[in-house]
């Protein structure tokens, strides 16, 4: 008997290998289409036939043909699936599709400092295990250091594909873009008296090497403070000289603080991490609690974490519990075609006060007070392909902003302005008219030249009600519905509340307008840029 059935399973799997695997993507960053990709080059290493194909392009319908599908998402926003993956997320949840047949595993992408951590990932596989799919290897959830769990799965999957029991390690070597440099130009403030300032910045650029496009982005790998090191360090009763290992290597404590190691923002792993180390009764507590644990995450660094939960702990322990310093992203805010040979940023400080300490943002600080001009500034070119201009002529955009989210509606503009399309509809946001006005004068120009055909205001501070941007497309609907008839794409940048408040406006607007409209919005005609 066991016999047969060690037989029968070498034929399934020897028929997975005849059929092929589908591997499936979707996601805003980039990592889901890595992981992918990563995973089929594994597959045909191995001789296992795939095929990966983006979630934008696949219907939920065409699982009926597939033996099996294996599926990398991120989540986006409240828990959702990205807006490339929203119509196969829909119809998989809307069908009654019978998929005994179907064997699938699920890697899903998140970032734990969020709510809904991983959600769209766990909702598939809810989902297929409910529809009658079986799983070929568990959901496995990767943070924002997604390398070690994205290895961890498709090394599980190859085991379970091939039919020796021996599976070779992967090693993920993620093929990051090249380093560009710029020469910091010029600087000034664009709200003069408001709360946090938001600068305008010009980088000086080669422009034979460097060019982007309207949407695109810039990645940062920034410095820590001094002045946060040099307190940690106090704190921890040790020098900026004191030598120790990481990586293998040497360094100066000081530096290693200052330039490799995420000091300035907290992760739920590395409050797990340090809680194995401590064992504090309150710090339990607070990781028993998700909601608290998620605002300590929002308002907290490591500095907070050690006098917060104090214990006496080594600095070599520290600093085996600390993640590298991440990446942060800035839209670009000018057009290649305006402005060659530079590049402009939008950047808001990004700054509070806690425990009678004044915390800033490490990348907004060091681009906004720290370089001074002249200095030069790395920066790595990030395409987004998913944030792009109509290619044809002729079809109107509407833009809608909050705050630094105008950056790369600037470069839209800008662009559009050298096409000759017109047909351009900006809704900004901000709280005071009087000081938080970004880029007044250039959009009014553009409003007088005929560039901005509308452009619609809301200052949430003025005025006896609070409007935000939603308000106003809520406001002016009729104006909306009759762009949309037209063919208008629709681009959202802001915050990721902003994004999500617009998002519930727009699609309850569609919905009571369903018969004028004749059709759903799609990826392609509503992308959003979030943070």
């Amino acid at each position: 008997m066991l016999k047969k059935l060690y037989k029968s399973l070498l034929r399934t799997k020897e028929e997975r290998r005849a059929a092929g695997v589908v591997v499936l993507y979707g996601g805003k960053s980039g990592n889901s289409v890595f992981v992918a990709k990563e995973l089929g080059k594994q597959l045909k290493k191995n001789g296992i036939d795939a095929s990966v194909k983006n979630l934008l392009n696949y219907r939920a319908v065409n699982l009926a043909k597939e033996t099996l599908v294996l599926i990398v998402i991120s989540t986006y926003g409240e828990g959702e699936p990205p807006p490339v993956a929203e119509r196969f997320y829909k119809e998989l949840h809307a069908g009654s599709f019978a998929l005994s047949h179907l064997q699938y595993s699920v890697c899903a992408l998140g970032d734990s400092s969020y709510e809904f951590f991983c959600q769209a990932g766990k909702d598939l596989d809810k989902r297929f295990r409910e529809l009658g799919a079986r799983a070929i290897f568990r959901q496995v959830d990767c943070d924002i250091d997604f390398r070690e769990n994205a290895v961890l799965w498709i090394t599980g999957v190859l085991h379970q594909l091939k039919n020796d029991v021996k599976t070779s390690v992967v090693e993920m070597k993620e093929n990051m873009p090249a380093f560009y440099e710029g020469i910091i130009k010029n600087r000034y403030r664009l709200n003069k008296g408001g709360e946090n300032g938001v600068y305008h910045l010009v980088l000086e650029v080669n422009s034979s090497r460097t060019k982007y496009q309207p949407g695109d982005t810039i990645g940062i790998i920034p410095e820590n403070s001094d002045d946060l090191v040099k307190e940690l360090l106090s704190h921890l009763e040790s020098k900026w000289d004191y030598v120790i290992l990481w990586d293998g290597k040497p360094y100066l404590a000081g530096e290693l603080f200052r330039r490799k190691l995420e000091i300035n923002r907290l992760s739920e792993s590395v409050i797990q991490e340090y809680q194995l180390v401590v064992d504090d009764e309150m710090l339990s507590k607070l990781l028993s609690s998700r909601e608290k644990l998620l605002q300590y995450i929002n308002k907290s660094d490591l500095l907070d974490l050690l006098v917060d939960y104090p214990a006496k702990i080594r600095l070599e322990e520290i600093v085996s519990l600390l993640q590298p310093l991440r990446t942060r992203y800035y839209s670009i805010a000018s057009s290649f075609k305006n402005t060659p040979g530079e590049l402009h940023l939008t950047i808001k400080q990004v700054e509070s006060i806690r425990n009678s300490r004044i915390r800033r943002g490490a990348c907004s600080s060091l681009l906004t007070q720290c370089l001074e001009i002249g200095s030069s500034l790395r920066f790595r070119l990030v395409r987004n392909e998913e944030f792009r201009l109509p290619k044809l002529s002729g079809v109107p955009v509407i833009m809608i902003a909050a705050g630094a989210g105008i950056a790369p509606f600037r470069a839209f503009l800008q662009e559009r302005s050298l096409r000759n399309d017109y047909d351009n509809w900006l809704i900004f946001g901000e709280k005071r008219v009087s000081r938080d006005f970004l880029y007044e004068d250039e959009l009014k120009k553009w409003k007088k030249q005929g560039v901005l055909n509308r452009l619609d205001l809301a200052f949430s501070r003025d005025g006896n009600r609070r409007v935000y941007v939603q308000n106003r497309i809520e406001e002016l609907q009729e104006t909306f519905v009759d762009w949309l008839r037209r063919g208008a794409c629709i681009y959202v940048c802001g915050s990721l509340q902003m994004g999500m408040e617009v998002r519930r406006t727009i699609r309850s607007i569609c919905e009571k307008n369903t018969k004028k409209l004749g059709f759903e919005l799609t990826p392609d005609r509503y992308m959003e840029d979030l943070y």
